[in-house]
């Protein structure tokens, strides 16, 4: 049973890699990725879904440099999904992605719908579970040096 939980988190991190990999380049490959930021970001404040102190953070921050957070978002997706895929520093990775999920849920208002809710106790198991032990490079560097945490 204990053999079936593991692998079932292996494919767990592989789905969860995959979808933050095929975000990432995604976002890289939109021609009006900014655009696309700039009218979400947009719309969020509009209806007024955005919780009190992270609308200062937006409108202060975000909106101003919308190529720069662009990119961030670009790069954060597309290297939290291959450190989860390849099982690299999966707990990191999955650190990152829970940072990335929880600025998501601070600009619409909340993890309301299930998918997000799903997201995020998945990458929740991941960072706790260091499913990147098995079949992953996490499982070689622990074998290197055991005393690592991730």
């Amino acid at each position: 049973m204990k053999k079936i939980l593991k692998y079932l988190a292996v494919a767990l991190r592989f789905l969860m890699g995959i979808m933050w990999t095929m975000s990432g380049i995604t976002w890289y490959s939109r021609t009006d990725a900014v655009g696309y930021l700039n009218n979400a970001l947009t719309q969020a404040l509009d209806r007024n879904l955005t919780y009190g102190f992270y609308q200062s953070f937006l409108r202060g921050h975000v909106l101003p440099n919308q190529e720069l957070y662009t990119h961030l978002v670009s790069a954060g997706e597309l290297l939290v999904g291959i450190s989860v895929l390849t099982g690299t520093l999966t707990r990191v990775g999955a650190g990152g992605a829970l940072f990335l999920l929880l600025n998501y849920a601070f600009m619409n208002g909340g993890l309301s719908d299930p998918f997000s809710l799903l997201f995020l106790a998945f990458h929740t198991y991941i960072f706790t579970q260091r499913p990147g032990r098995t079949l992953g490079v996490d499982g070689i560097l622990h074998r290197i040096n055991p005393f690592l945490l991730w």
